[in-house]
């Protein structure tokens, strides 16, 4: 059988997939004779049909065609070689969302970067301890992208954990932009206070803190820190008072 159909000249596959009417058997034998003859996206096929979608990927590899490898891949739940395929296709963003699925940051962020999808990539690799990578693409995202503001939060945060505190700081002050606290900009906001309280200097931290209080006193844990900032900035301050002029 398989000499006959390497030697025909006619393109039988596919009429001969669809002779089997979804016979398994038919469907296993055939799959035998396309191997043997190398045509390995008509084993695909086979496969597909008898709802082998493992091997399927296997041979829609072979074939050189990694999109349908991926597509197989995915529905049988083969997830890490799915993304591989579907990197290996051009669809970084596919990959990216199942390298999360399988909590690896570290190459959803890489994926990320490589569809162009900079703040996505710099949240992933943030998120994988890549301060280092995720910092400059978090900074390239322009203020007119509506996921800003984001960056400038994440960015600042990664600043802040790299010891460049003041780099953070004014990282969130161009993601304010002089802006009145609202739900959008008020992370931004207690992130100032956060990392003015992580370097001790609770006085400064005040102020963003009374600011957020005024807008929403129960918003996440203001008031406590608020608090905090008043008790550890009120013996410096009566040092200060009793000190002879």
């Amino acid at each position: 059988a398989t000499e006959h159909y390497t030697k025909s000249r006619a393109d039988l596959g596919y009429l001969l997939i669809e002779r089997t009417g979804r016979d398994k058997d038919r469907l296993g034998r055939l799959a035998t004779l396309f191997h043997r003859a190398r045509h390995f996206r008509l084993v695909a096929e086979c496969f597909d049909q008898l709802g082998d979608y493992a091997r399927s990927g296997q041979m829609y590899e072979k074939a050189g065609d990694p999109a349908n490898a991926a597509e197989m891949y995915w529905r049988a739940k083969v997830f890490a070689r799915a993304a591989i395929c579907y990197e290996a296709s051009g669809s970084f963003t596919k990959a990216a969302e199942l390298w999360l699925t399988m909590k690896d940051k570290l190459k959803a962020g890489m994926a990320f970067e490589r569809a162009g999808e900079i703040y996505r990539a710099g949240k992933a690799l943030l998120e994988a301890n890549r301060a280092d990578r995720a910092i400059p693409l978090l900074q390239k995202v322009p203020p007119d992208d509506f996921n800003f503001r984001g960056a400038c939060l994440l960015a600042a945060r990664g600043l802040h954990q790299a010891q460049m505190s003041d780099l953070a700081i004014r990282r969130l002050d161009m993601g304010i932009n002089g802006a009145a606290i609202e739900e959008g900009n008020a992370d931004l906001y207690l992130e100032q206070a956060v990392i003015l309280m992580d370097r001790g200097q609770f006085h400064k931290a005040i102020s963003p803190l009374e600011m957020l209080a005024s807008w929403n006193f129960s918003y996440k844990d203001v008031a406590e820190r608020l608090k905090r900032c008043k008790t550890s900035s009120a013996p410096a301050q009566s040092v200060q008072a009793d000190q002879p002029k």
